[in-house]
């Protein structure tokens, strides 16, 4: 990046770069180290000490849902801040809070509890993250959930609530992931670090996003599939049916036929196959799993008696998006 020099006086200036002076919270009042090098180069150094340790205070009210406080620290958590300090008078809803920061948020720790104060600190130094290493383990999460969806279904065992909490593993990646990217664009530095341009940051957001929704609908599957109401099935509002055997084949078929479709699309993002990302953007959706879901819709149609009409719905419902993202992904590899 480049900088004007100013002239101040007898001396000279330049600006600094406003996301590097927020990320070591920099004012006029501190200080920062100049080394000069050789070859014209000048080493700027931001001075740290513990009193400028990255920490925010959250207040919390006594009314206040589990839900508020936890997306108080999860935009704390993005924005980067090493400790996270809650206050407050605590209730046993609110006290929640700690295990579903510690499902979702990769690196949080309680360093200290008490009823009015509850401290988080982040233990991952975002400088050793491999952002690829992690969006990769993603990609593979969800190859395993659709996979045990399918073992489960044929095996004609219950998956509960086993897809969802293997979906925990792709939230807290995801969010470690996110927060790479937000420092990286606050931080010039840092985003120097990692090799990664703003528009390549902005495109990795993206897949990241497809990817997390893709495991939200393999979820909602897995939930269909069950014929017992699990807690989470009934927080999140999922009915039950029947088991169907028409259906079940619908839903391994286009499982298998899902992961066949996006592994090549995996391959050409890691292994920069930019011709291999083509070719699944030229053959649109694949033709293999599109044609399960328009069965299934001609099914909706003529409303066949011997199949569940509103379980084809509810489905059709999630296959059709998770092959959209799916594809979404293969665009931006294109133009990655």
């Amino acid at each position: 990046m480049k900088r004007n020099i100013i002239k101040l006086g007898n001396s000279y200036a330049i600006s600094l770069p406003k996301g590097w002076v927020d990320r070591f919270g920099l004012d006029s009042s501190k200080e920062i180290e100049l080394e000069e090098i050789d070859n014209g180069m000048l080493n700027i150094t931001a001075v740290k000490n513990k009193e400028q340790e990255s920490e925010v205070i959250i207040h919390i009210e006594k009314v206040e849902p589990m839900e508020k406080i936890y997306a108080k620290i999860y935009r704390a958590y993005i924005q980067g801040f090493r400790k996270i300090a809650l206050t407050g008078n605590f209730d046993r809803n609110q006290f929640e809070v700690i295990s579903e920061v510690q499902k979702n948020l990769t690196g949080l720790e309680v360093i200290e509890q008490s009823g009015k104060r509850i401290v988080f600190k982040d233990f991952i130094h975002l400088e050793d993250v491999d952002i690829e290493k992690f969006t990769s383990s993603i990609f593979n999460h969800l190859i395993s959930m659709a996979t045990e969806i399918i073992n489960d279904i044929s095996k004609d065992i219950e998956t509960g609530d086993k897809i969802r909490d293997m979906d925990c593993a792709v939230d807290r990646t995801s969010n470690l992931i996110f927060r790479c990217l937000n420092l990286a664009l606050r931080d010039s530095s840092y985003m120097k670090k990692i090799g990664k341009s703003t528009h390549e940051l902005m495109i990795t957001s993206r897949i990241i996003k497809n990817l997390e929704k893709i495991g939200n609908m393999l979820v909602g599957i897995s939930y269909y599939m069950n014929e017992k109401q699990t807690p989470r099935m009934k927080e999140y509002g999922y009915i039950l049916f029947k088991r169907d055997m028409k259906i079940n084949s619908y839903t391994i078929e286009f499982l298998k036929n899902w992961i066949e479709y996006i592994k090549p699309i995996r391959n050409a993002l890691f292994n920069k196959k930019t011709d291999v990302a083509i070719s699944v953007f030229i053959n649109r959706r694949s033709r293999k799993t599109m044609n399960i879901i328009f069965n299934m819709q001609d099914e909706l149609k003529e409303k066949k008696a011997e199949v569940n009409i509103e379980q084809i719905g509810k489905l059709e419902s999630h296959f059709e998006p998770i092959v959209s993202l799916s594809y979404g992904i293969a665009k931006d590899i294109i133009v990655l």
